[in-house]
């Protein structure tokens, strides 16, 4: 009796199947690291891109625009919708941007686009990476850095 065999047995594919899961298993801690630094830059570009388009929409409708961080729950808040930023990311501190009256900590963009003041959002990574996202006060120009800002 001759067998022909021309493709490979469920048992052969799911050897191969469960040695693929091992080896990333133990690789997953080695990338973890990177993965955190890219979330980080992730949450960080997404916020940035927030302050932008609430800078962007106080030009061209005339009307003021707000963004509210809120530091303690994670998240920040723009156009009525929460951000909440990405497992393992946290702010540090609670900005630099000042508290209003009500306790609302939040960056204001006027309908000429202006930054009622300056503000740094920083933000971290469980790996302690930091990313700083920074509100220039006389244009309302929005940068990310690895380094804070000079006062």
């Amino acid at each position: 009796m001759v067998l022909n065999s021309r493709g490979v047995t469920l048992i052969e594919l799911l050897l191969v199947v469960a040695l693929l899961g091992i080896i990333l298993l133990t690789a997953y801690p080695f990338f973890d690291p990177f993965i955190s630094k890219y979330t980080l830059a992730k949450d960080a570009k997404q916020m940035a891109w927030t302050l932008r388009s609430a800078r962007q929409k106080a030009i061209t409708t005339g009307e003021p625009q707000y963004v509210e961080f809120k530091p303690h729950a994670n998240k920040y808040e723009y156009n009525g919708e929460e951000i909440p930023l990405s497992e393992g990311i946290h702010y540090v501190g609670s900005t630099t941007f000042p508290k209003k009256s009500n306790g609302m900590i939040m960056c204001s963009f006027a309908s000429n686009g202006v930054p009622s003041s300056a503000g740094t959002v920083t933000l971290r990574d469980k790996y302690n990476n930091q990313l700083y996202i920074i509100v220039n006060p006389v244009g309302g120009r929005v940068r990310i850095s690895t380094e804070p800002p000079k006062t």
